[in-house]
């Protein structure tokens, strides 16, 4: 398949209101003069941000599922013999049967809409056994 892997980002809006709240607090610490825990903060909170942006939380491959951190690294893999054994509905993620934990509310549509085109073009082409 063309389209895996396929990463999954966060929604974007998280990624813009933490760098707008980031960008205010390091606004008022150079303001105020008061360096040493709000430009601290703020510069944390901005680089926390950055990641929201840039870096996938899910990367969908063609056997695994993997749960990503703001730095890159796979925290948990769920290994799957094909995309036919996952399912995504409104309850989450499920792979062979075990719900995997994340936050959808979190996640982009538009990524998780094509992460069930895929999953659903890749079920309708599963063989099926019949009786005989």
């Amino acid at each position: 398949m063309s389209a895996l892997p396929l990463p999954i980002r966060y929604k974007p809006f998280l990624g813009i209101t933490m760098v707008v709240m980031a960008l205010f607090i390091l606004g008022v610490a150079f303001l105020t003069g008061r360096l040493f825990p709000q430009a601290i903060t703020g510069t944390i909170l901005l680089l926390v941000s950055l990641g929201y942006l840039t870096r996938p939380a899910i990367v969908v491959s063609e056997s695994a599922i993997e749960l990503k951190n703001m730095l890159g690294m796979t925290m948990k893999s769920h290994a799957f013999a094909s995309l036919a054994d996952v399912t995504l509905d409104d309850g989450g993620l499920a792979v062979n049967g075990t719900r995997v934990k994340i936050a959808r509310w979190m996640l982009s549509g538009e990524d998780l809409a094509q992460l069930a085109s895929v999953i659903a073009a890749t079920q309708s082409t599963k063989p099926t056994l019949s009786a005989g």
